[in-house]
């Protein structure tokens, strides 16, 4: 399922996202690749510190109060990681709209 570099986590099943506007109810967590474009912001974080691009995250929480969980080498591990401490059951990229 690597065909996006960001992934919404939802604790409900959600079809699809529509009209760029992603549903709030029910979501839990953004699960995204660090790529070349913010990898250098995000080794700051001590959670990442030893991660490489290309690696994946899992985040929670917004603005000030993020937390970092991760890093995974592939999305499968980031979605398993999701399912089984957020309580994730439907992923979905803003990207595939």
């Amino acid at each position: 399922m690597d065909s996006y570099t960001q992934y919404f986590g939802y604790s409900k099943n959600v079809e699809s996202i529509s009209d760029m506007m992603l549903p709030d109810d029910g979501y839990v967590c953004l699960i995204q690749q660090i790529t070349p474009d913010i990898y250098y912001e995000l080794v700051s974080y001590p959670e990442l510190k030893d991660a490489s691009i290309g690696n994946w995250f899992v985040s929670t929480g917004s603005c000030n109060s993020i937390k970092i969980h991760g890093f995974f080498t592939s999305t499968d591990d980031a979605f398993n990681y999701a399912s089984e401490h957020l309580n994730a059951v439907s992923f979905r990229s803003p990207l595939g709209l």
